[in-house]
């Protein structure tokens, strides 16, 4: 940092939070794992080198599903992280420890990861900013667990924000001199000329039906570009994107060994007896990651004629969307669940992984709160290396919906603090 330029350091003082399988030098770096529970990083993933150049100052790691596979943020050694808006609520997946430091005050922006939903569930549970970006863009040096060649297009990390305007300064810094590889995220974009596309749900039999609340959330948004910028705005039928979930657990499990991960590399676990020891409170493993274990088996009868389906998907997606195209989806069928409900949550994946199988950008876009005080959102999304778009949209739907709710009163009048304070 010693003989940068100031302008070369954007979030120069800026404290940042870092989702706990990223390392952070000095830090815990864990996954999640209770086996590395007293694991620290002995240097920087190379996404956090980039940051501090930009001036920004990590002062803490967050907690994390274990190794980010859960439909809830849990792990045997440091337990259950809660919902800032209910605390008997799940704040996401594997990322909803750095969503609720966010969404709580306790942080001013995070980095996260996403390789099906890790970025994008916790920052809707949460009623914050969440942008998944194109993959491929970002370094991934210095991730646990390491990421495989084989599933590298699935993955991708990313920044938390409470404000629309953080997203492309964060995804800057993260990139270093490889935002080059998107060469539009500065282009203005005028949103009286892109064209809108959204979709409700599919035919997945396993999805949970659509609640009434985010299907009115997400026609809301679309009524509101409807009206104020008057273009075209079409609900469209992917019918490919029922097969998302499988197809996801089929890409991911061909080239990646979770049973040894789950060891540490020492060994292959026997699932069935983890889960039997969980049964009566022995095993170091969560219920749920067992449970994502046991389904994403790699299963030796790879089903081509998926791939040949999602390879139709890819190009009608595309043509659709071309480079001046968004489309609206949800996040999840329902707002963030209790957490006993979270162990259903999984069914809920196909809203979330089609993109990362598509290599889609996405920002994930909150749209205030429920009647019971629980955030609402929607996912926005677009081609590969169309970020900008994305971005542009969730600064309209901030701007439309008021963004990120505090989870309780905040008074930031200084005088009426001062009051406060003397009374």
């Amino acid at each position: 940092m010693f003989g940068q330029k100031m302008q070369d350091m954007p979030l120069l003082g800026v404290p940042i939070t870092v989702k706990d399988s990223i390392a952070v030098k000095r830090m815990l770096f864990t996954g999640g794992l209770y086996s590395r529970r007293t694991n620290f990083a002995t240097e920087d993933a190379t996404v956090i080198k980039n940051i501090r150049k930009a001036g920004a100052i990590p002062i803490a790691n967050s907690n994390v599903g274990e190794l980010s596979m859960s439909t809830d943020t849990d792990n045997n050694f440091i337990g259950f992280t809660n919902n800032p808006y209910d605390l008997s609520r799940t704040p996401g997946a594997g990322g909803g420890g750095e969503s609720a430091l966010i969404a709580s005050g306790c942080s001013v922006v995070g980095v996260g990861a996403d390789i099906a939903a890790s970025l994008r569930w916790p920052a809707f549970c949460c009623g914050i900013f969440g942008h998944k970006v194109t993959s491929g863009i970002l370094p991934v040096q210095g991730i646990f667990p390491e990421i495989s060649e084989a599933i590298s297009h699935l993955f991708t990390i990313g920044p938390f924000c409470r404000y629309a305007c953080d997203i492309i300064p964060m995804i800057k810094a993260m990139a270093g001199e490889d935002i080059k590889y998107l060469p539009n995220i500065d282009l203005p974009v005028d949103l009286s000329k892109i064209k809108l596309y959204y979709m409700f749900t599919d035919e997945d039999p396993f999805k949970p039906a659509l609640s009434e609340e985010i299907k009115s959330a997400l026609l809301n948004v679309v009524n509101h570009f409807k009206t104020k910028y008057k273009i075209e705005c079409s609900q469209v039928n992917f019918e490919e994107f029922s097969i998302a979930a499988d197809l996801w657990t089929q890409a991911f499990t061909q080239g990646h060994d979770f049973h040894e991960e789950m060891s540490n590399g020492t060994e292959k676990l026997s699932i069935c007896v983890e889960m039997l020891k969980s049964a009566f409170g022995l095993s170091k493993h969560t219920k749920r990651s067992l449970l994502f274990a046991y389904f994403a088996r790699n299963d030796p009868n790879f089903d081509q004629s998926k791939v040949t389906t999602f390879e139709l998907l890819q190009k009608k997606f595309e043509e659709t969307l071309r480079t001046d195209g968004v489309f609206l989806y949800p996040p999840m069928s329902t707002v963030a669940q209790t957490r006993i409900l979270t162990y259903l949550d999984s069914c809920n994946i196909g809203y979330t992984c089609i993109f990362n199988l598509l290599n889609a950008p996405v920002t994930q876009c909150p749209l205030g709160l429920n009647a019971d005080g629980i955030p609402l959102g929607i996912q926005v999304a677009a081609n590969a290396y169309n970020d900008h778009l994305t971005i542009a949209v969730a600064k309209e739907i901030e701007a439309a919906f008021h963004g990120w709710v505090p989870p309780c009163c905040l008074r930031t009048d200084i005088d009426s603090l001062n009051e406060s304070i003397t009374q």
